[in-house]
């Protein structure tokens, strides 16, 4: 699903369940702007494909930007997911269950 963003701050949530089998199998929420610009979190399957983990990939300016130290684990393979766009930032939050507060994933990502 995909929408055209109209405003310069807004926020876009969604509940991802994944039931991955194979590494290239991903589902998430994703700012796109173009082809070489555009911002990803996702759930996929950790290395050794034992678990699932919540993770952030960014292309900018064509090159590509895996954010490997700002990775969650997703025992069981479920998450909300928030970005928070303001004026060329993205704030990424997630949260396991709905009693859980919003968590920061990463600081907040430059997607100018």
């Amino acid at each position: 699903m995909a929408t055209r963003a109209t405003s310069f701050d807004y926020i876009l949530q969604s509940k991802i369940t994944s039931k991955s089998e194979h590494f290239l199998q991903t589902a998430g929420c994703s700012l796109y702007y173009d082809s070489n610009n555009w911002l990803y979190a996702h759930l996929k399957l950790n290395d050794k494909e034992d678990n699932v983990i919540l993770s952030i990939l960014q292309a900018k300016l064509d090159q590509r930007i895996e954010y490997e130290f700002n990775q969650v684990d997703v025992p069981n393979g479920e998450a909300e997911i928030r970005l928070h766009y303001d004026y060329g930032t993205a704030l990424i939050e997630y949260r396991l269950n709905n009693s859980d507060d919003w968590k920061q994933l990463a600081p907040k990502i430059d997607v100018q």
